[in-house]
């Protein structure tokens, strides 16, 4: 099993909640120091789980009405793809696989990245933070000044150019600078531009052939657009189980989804060397308790998806065993094992591989019509 598998497993279920906290929700009623030590960690993401992957205290079919969860019928034109959406992922594939050439015989354009030298003067005199050596620069980025990254337009590389501009007014980074005229004596040391590499079969075998078995451009775009009816498919049916009718949301699951968020603006404020209590109010409320409610709707959304889940796996009876957990990371070192379950807790990881065999079930055994 590749990263990449092991990654969508772990944050399977953490995006539910992750996504909402990266927005929404932090703080820690009890003012947190802010610690991110494993073990706090494990604690918030596998408190409330039991070591069979289901949630402690529930019973998720008394607060569920399951509808069809095998055999869903999915229309065929559901899953259709189109020539336009496998060009883009194509395209998505080749960008990704860029390299950065240097360049010569032309002048510099936008879109590449130049090498640079740079002094700035005003009143003649060199003022502070105003030079730079070597730093790379892409041209049109806006990371400079306006008129900078334009003024180097149109040069070689080697050739040395002054470029008489303004600092904008106001000037955030320096209000000392607002306004005032400056100079930039620049030396282009070299241009480079991104090349995007030639599709073709070799392109594919060097690449995709280890991550996908794909060896020709027409072997991957046949793999790709049964990747994408496979999400298509995916996606319309775990749509139909998300729409079963929940009669309430038990409250422990509410506050497992605050207990993880609050693990995760516990370590961001820590970041900053602030504690908690001064990240939250810097948010605009006053304790983590408020911040909850004012949230609820999306933290109660977020736990109703766990218990729809629960209940499908409480009625056909599915677990998950150590041997489970055991042959889904069989790839990965028993070091980075342990680090996973350090962080996560063996409960945590034991509910995301049930909500994945559910998730799989379903997928599984739709029809296509």
């Amino acid at each position: 099993m590749n990263m990449k598998k092991v990654l969508a497993l772990l944050l399977a279920l953490a995006m539910v909640f992750g996504m909402a906290a990266c927005t929404k929700d932090s703080g820690n009623d009890d003012g947190g120091s802010g610690d991110s030590s494993a073990s706090g960690e494990a604690s918030a993401y596998s408190q409330g789980i039991g070591d069979n992957g289901y949630f402690e205290g529930v019973t998720a079919k008394d607060y569920v009405t399951l509808g069809q969860y095998e055999g869903i019928e999915v229309p065929a034109s559901e899953i259709a793809v189109s020539q336009e959406e496998i060009e883009s992922e194509i395209k998505t594939l080749l960008s990704s696989h860029v390299e950065t050439k240097e360049v010569s015989g032309r002048a510099a354009q936008l879109g590449d990245v130049v090498n640079i030298d740079y002094e700035g003067y005003m009143d003649g005199e060199q003022f502070e933070g105003g030079t730079g050596n070597n730093p790379s620069l892409e041209l049109g980025s806006g990371s400079f000044i306006d008129g900078f990254e334009d003024g180097i337009v149109g040069h070689e590389a080697g050739e040395k150019f002054d470029l008489d501009l303004h600092f904008p007014d106001p000037y955030p980074n320096n209000t000392d600078l607002s306004g005032k005229a400056v100079t930039f004596k620049v030396t282009l040391n070299s241009i480079s531009e991104e090349v995007e590499p030639p599709l073709t079969d070799a392109f594919v075998t060097m690449y995709l052939q280890e991550e996908k078995g794909w060896k020709t451009v027409a072997e991957m775009r046949s793999g790709i657009e049964e990747q994408l009816k496979d999400d298509k498919l995916a996606d319309y049916v775990l749509t139909q189980v998300d729409n079963f009718e929940v009669s309430d949301v038990p409250e422990s699951m509410v506050q497992y989804e605050a207990g993880c968020m609050r693990v995760y603006y516990e370590q961001f404020a820590a970041m900053y060397g602030m504690t908690l209590d001064d990240f939250v109010s810097g948010m605009g409320v006053s304790s983590f308790d408020e911040l909850v409610e004012q949230y609820r709707e999306d933290l109660t959304a977020s736990a109703r998806s766990y218990l729809i889940y629960q209940a499908i796996a409480e009625d056909k009876g599915m677990t998950v065993t150590d041997e489970d957990v055991a042959a889904e990371f069989a790839d990965m070192d028993e070091s980075s094992m342990k680090d996973l379950q350090d962080y996560y807790g063996m409960p945590y990881i034991k509910c995301m591989l049930l909500n994945s065999k559910v998730a799989q079930l379903i997928r599984d055994s739709a029809v296509v019509k």
